[in-house]
């Protein structure tokens, strides 16, 4: 699931407007979700993480190293790119 940020506010959610958007201005941001291998929790960017003090609109890249599942425990690693 892609979404698509303008001005720290979503206004697009789908792959195929997203392309659309991108194209017509550089200020919209593309925040991509990650679900974990383990449990299957999806991690959104627009959320964040509130058990863990994570910001909303903070991308995956950027969390801390000590971030881990708030469902299981897994490491950043055990995460893949959601579609």
């Amino acid at each position: 699931m892609l979404v698509v940020m303008k001005n720290s506010r979503p206004c697009v959610s789908s792959e195929r407007f997203a392309s659309t958007y991108i194209s017509h201005t550089s200020i919209f941001t593309i925040m991509e979700s990650y679900r974990c291998k383990k449990c299957g929790y999806v991690y959104a960017p627009i959320s964040g993480d509130y058990t863990q003090k994570v910001a909303a609109n903070t991308q995956f890249e950027n969390l801390p190293k000590t971030w881990v599942c708030p469902r299981c425990g897994a490491e950043q690693k055990e995460f893949i790119r959601s579609e």
